[in-house]
């Protein structure tokens, strides 16, 4: 609808259900619900129009449908009895694809439509009706055997006549305009398909004649949900009638055996079996999907969960949006031919966290009285409330997705109390769709978890193994008698350098819970990188085990591990083939080779297509990107688009091979390879110059901080913020509404600059040390700065979530990158013209840029990132020049780039923190360089992070129990200003100053009081001043607090 509003301009009104003639008893069995009213129509037609939508399938698939250039014969009867029941004179039928709309002027014609109403009444009352009465005299009877008398032929005597006056009016109507992929199109008479597109059915005419005498199925025929290219008029004949069905619905509303009369119609139509698509047309070959995005296409979720968040819905209207999402997810996959489809893969906030839930895991200071736990409890271990923090959230593996750490010790106590995964089970089956639950296997999730507070940190989680494992067979017990045939175990654990007492954990689980597994199939899943050795002969001995799901994208070695060390006999291989965790077009050549050779291995019959992961680290739909490059586009799938290319190669496999798709597959790889846009030889050679030197500045630390203290005269305990400040409302609408062209640059740059004004004066009257401007003009940290850089894309409706409702956009590295002009330097100008305090020039790091984004498959990583710290290194030395002493490079993803595996880490660690270095290594020594980290374990990178050269790093702390303090306790030495954050600023609950000193004291108890510095843990973008201001004021009272305490003890 939104898109034929955008072609036409037509206002569309809607209508109730609306019956024909209503109080006259021969006509009220018809009724109509159109899609809408066009009251007024820009195109010139007199008051009275109705618009009917139609959104067709090609081969079961919508994603491949091309709209139509003809309209098809069986759209005709519905579209002529919609404007006699609704008394309209014409019709715009618009006919919407993923790839393309056409639209169509259908006028009324009353001759036809007594035609069809004749055919139509002969059927209710001649078989619907007498049918009816007569089973509700004894409706103990079998309906099927009732209705055999009342049968109609195969065929009306009026259907010649029918199919003559439908082939009229076609002709007759009028195609208005036609748009492939974006592009209108005036209607010709010859519209050809584009090379990369799949012919349509009515692309050409049909004649009528030669098809009136061939024999036909009538009602009876083998239903297919499109209409074949060769049996165009036997699928008209299905249709027409079934427009019965359509206007007949008002009966099934108003009558008191509803569901009989539905049922009673099915059997006069179809006999015993109802309308069925066939297995033609639903593909069940073998393929899966490992997960799926929770947010929905334009994040109906994220905005569902603030409004339940803010108290403006109820929990109940949070539950129907959640439940509107899985629906849709199951029926697009089984609508695309999926055979294995996920279930239990949805989440309110975080899958662990649902685990959590399940095992009844939930600390003490909760106050969990047990039962099923619902949102109180739920989002109070997720988001912590007005009185007590949240549980620790860090990075799922090496993804920009951020799970709740289970806080675990002896005495936690375990029990089912969250029956999420059999609910979800039981609410697709009730759709019809049958799906395989996935759960967190039991040995990841304690290997994920952490020692509770007050917990030896070296406390064995695994020994809880034991007290989990009867939750498992409960959940495992429930799937069973629900139904369930296949359950999917989700061990990510197992790609990680384990030792061997945690393969055992494995082979001990699964042996306990084999038992349990007795007629089902388990699927062990693991993602993200190979498997080393050792774990995949664990994995592949386990008991009571079916199938076992590889990464063959990260996981490169893979096919080598199996190829040599071999493949159990017997089990199915799920090959995680299409990439889960990158919007790039799948090479479905390279992935047959890798099928194919698997196939050699564990034969056809047990291979199964899979995505290399869940595909919640990808966008949803690319569907929705209307304003991205075509060529760019045509390079690109995204989570929609990858179901159906997992779907295409496993109907390859099976020899029934998509020759087009394939082909224009391979057209858009080799246009990706010789694209101008992607090449630019200048960036090539500057970034490999870079490789096999160092950049570092010529002073150490120790000297530039004496430098820039005589500079900036800071006190002991400096306090800052990270950079970010409240994005309103009416901020973000300033800055949409720029984007739309509605207001001019004049009126934009006047809002921001009060916005900057407002934050700095903030800062200074809360007597904050080094000031930053609050990045109002910023939507995103790498986003922004990817729109000024050569070589990225970026799309409109292409979120992916990162924690709870918090979603990012990842820009698209496309091409070589470089930086045509600076960016923020007028900005950070502007707000340090507003002060005398020092500010922060705010730039994101190449590290983090490179990956918070979706980058290029077609080369190394580390050559990305080394042309993006070029570009970096121009803004850095631009802001110096400009006057700007503090500059800020964020760095927050720098951890989460780190190998899986440790042989891998020494490289990554190298070439991220050289590219950090090449950003800075020429500015002065009184120009203080920060970088800031969040949400990591850092730990065991904390070398590599001395060895960045920073100033000063701010890093996240207090939502991890200060586990960064350890390491300085463990007696490492840091000789650069840090800034441990002292609250979290990712839940609503404002700290005390007390807290904040406290957390303070013990971070002096560690460090130097003349590096340490005092800030929050992350930007404040995401929280509300009501909660900022006060944060922040106790911050800065603990600071002075402590500053006093320190000046009194001397």
């Amino acid at each position: 609808m939104e898109k034929y509003n955008l072609i036409t301009g037509n206002s569309i009104y809607f209508s109730n259900f609306r019956i024909y003639n209503e109080g006259k008893n021969e006509d009220d069995w018809l009724a109509a619900s159109p899609d809408g009213l066009l009251d007024h129509a820009v195109r010139g037609l007199s008051f009275g129009g109705v618009l009917e939508i139609k959104c067709p399938f090609f081969k079961g698939e919508m994603y491949r449908a091309l709209p139509w250039s003809r309209l098809p014969f069986h759209c005709m009867p519905q579209a002529q009895g919609l404007m006699e029941i609704l008394n309209r004179d014409w019709m715009d039928l618009y006919c919407w694809t993923p790839n393309g709309s056409s639209l169509f002027r259908i006028y009324r014609d009353k001759e036809y439509w007594n035609l069809v109403r004749s055919a139509l009444s002969d059927f209710w009352w001649k078989h619907v009706q007498p049918a009816k009465v007569f089973c509700s005299k004894d409706p103990s009877r079998d309906l099927f055997e009732v209705v055999k008398p009342f049968k109609p032929s195969d065929r009306h005597e009026l259907w010649p006549d029918i199919l003559r006056a439908s082939k009229r009016l076609v002709d007759e109507s009028h195609l208005l305009v036609r748009e492939i992929h974006g592009v209108l199109r005036p209607f010709a008479e010859n519209i050809h398909c584009p090379p990369y597109g799949w012919n349509n059915p009515f692309h050409k005419a049909c004649s009528v004649e030669k098809y009136l005498d061939r024999p036909t199925n009538g009602f009876l025929l083998e239903v297919s949900w499109e209409c074949p290219a060769n049996d165009a008029l036997s699928f008209f004949s299905y249709q027409c009638l079934f427009l019965l069905l359509s206007f007949s619905v008002f009966f099934l509303y108003n009558c008191s055996h509803s569901g009989f009369l539905s049922h009673l119609v099915h059997l006069l139509l179809f006999g015993g079996s109802g309308p069925t698509a066939s297995s033609s047309e639903i593909s069940t070959m073998a393929s899966h999907i490992v997960g799926y995005p929770r947010m929905g296409p334009k994040r109906e979720l994220k905005f569902a969960l603030e409004s339940f968040w803010d108290g403006k819905s109820s929990a109940e209207d949070l539950k129907k949006v959640a439940a509107d999402l899985r629906s849709s997810i199951w029926k697009q996959m089984a609508a695309a031919g999926i055979k294995y489809i996920p279930s239990n893969t949805f989440s309110y906030y975080d899958q662990v966290l649902d685990t959590t839930a399940m095992l009844g895991a939930v600390p003490p200071r909760y106050g969990w009285a047990g039962g099923e736990i619902g949102f109180d409890t739920y989002f109070s271990m997720a988001r912590g409330n007005a009185s007590l923090p949240a549980m620790e959230m860090t990075k799922w593996f090496d993804t920009n997705y951020h799970f709740i750490v289970p806080e675990l010790g002896p005495d936690m106590q375990f029990s089912y109390a969250s029956h999420k995964a059999v609910d979800e089970y039981k609410e697709a089956k009730a759709l019809g769709i049958e799906t395989v639950p996935v759960i967190i296997g039991p040995v990841s999730y304690l290997l994920l978890s952490k020692p509770a507070k007050g917990v030896e940190k070296s406390f064995p989680l695994l020994s809880l193994l034991d007290k989990i494992l009867p939750v498992y067979k409960e959940v495992v017990s429930e799937l069973k008698a629900a139904g369930a045939s296949w359950i999917q175990f989700d061990e990510p654990t197992l790609v990680l350098d384990l030792e061997a007492e945690k393969l055992q954990a494995f082979t001990g689980a699964y042996t306990e819970l084999e038992s349990t597994f007795s007629g089902l199939n388990v699927l062990i899943e693991t993602y993200f990188a190979d498997l080393p050795e050792e774990a995949y002969k664990t994995l592949s001995s386990l008991p009571g085990v079916t199938a076992f799901g590889f990464d063959l994208v990260r996981g490169s070695k893979m096919l080598d591990l199996i190829k040599s060390a071999g493949f159990p006999s017997g089990k199915y291989l799920f090959a995680g083939v299409v990439d889960g965790r990158n919007i790039w077009a799948n090479d479905l050549a390279a992935s047959i080779s890798t099928l194919e050779a698997l196939e050699s291995i564990v034969g056809k019959d047990k291979l199964v297509v899979s995505t290399s992961c869940s595909l919640l680290h990808t966008a949803v739909d690319l569907v929705n990107e209307t304003k991205l490059d075509d060529e760019i586009k045509s390079w690109l799938a995204f989570g929609a688009q990858k179901i159906v290319e997992v779907n295409a190669l496993a109907k390859a496999l099976a020899g029934e091979k998509n020759e087009e798709y394939f082909a224009a597959n391979a057209a858009a790889q080799a246009s990706r390879k010789s694209s101008p846009r992607v090449n630019n030889e200048d960036v090539q050679k500057a970034a490999a110059a870079l490789k096999g030197s160092d950049h570092r500045r010529a002073t150490n630390v120790s000297a530039r901080l004496d430098a820039q203290q005589k500079k900036l005269n800071l006190p002991i305990l400096p306090t800052t913020t990270i950079g970010s400040f409240p994005q309103t409302m009416d901020l973000r609408r300033v800055r949409r509404e720029y984007k739309a062209k509605k207001i001019t640059e004049e009126e934009y740059v006047k809002a921001i600059k009060e916005e900057i004004s407002k934050v700095v004066k903030l800062q200074e009257e809360l007597d904050i040390d080094v000031l930053v401007h609050g990045e109002p003009e910023r939507n995103d940290m790498v986003e922004y700065f990817g729109e000024q850089l050569q070589g990225f894309a970026f799309t409109v409706n292409g979120w992916v979530q990162s924690y709870g409702s918090r979603c990012v956009k990842p820009p698209i590295i496309y091409g070589d990158v470089s930086r045509p002009k600076a960016m923020t330097v007028y900005w950070s100008s502007m707000a340090q013209s507003m002060t005398s305090r020092p500010m922060k020039g705010m730039l994101t790091g190449p590290v983090t840029i490179l990956n918070w984004s979706f980058v290029r498959n077609d080369q190394p990583r580390y050559d990305t990132c080394y042309q993006i710290a070029l570009a970096i290194k121009e803004e850095v030395e631009d802001l110096e020049k400009a006057g700007i002493q503090v500059i800020q490079i964020d760095e927050a993803a720098l951890r989460e780039g780190l190998p899986l595996r440790k042989s891998e880490e020494k490289f990554y660690l190298e070439w991220a923190v050289h590219s950090f270095r090449i950003t800075n290594c020429g500015v002065k020594d009184t120009t203080q360089i920060h970088t800031h980290m969040c949400y990591s374990n850092f730990n065991d990178i904390i070398h590599s992070i001395i060895d960045m050269d920073a100033d000063v790093i701010t890093i996240e702390n207090s939502r991890s129990d200060e586990k960064l303090l350890s390491v300085f306790r463990e007696g490492v030495k840091y000789g650069a200003g840090i800034g441990p954050g002292v609250y979290d600023i990712h839940s609503p609950r404002i700290p005390s100053t007390e807290e904040i000193a406290d957390r303070i004291n013990k971070m002096l108890a560690v460090l130097e009081t003349n590096i340490l510095w005092v800030n929050p843990d992350c930007g404040l973008k995401t929280r509300k001043y009501a909660e900022v201001n006060p944060a922040l004021t106790n911050m800065v009272a603990a600071a002075k607090l402590l500053r006093t305490q320190l000046a009194s003890a001397k």
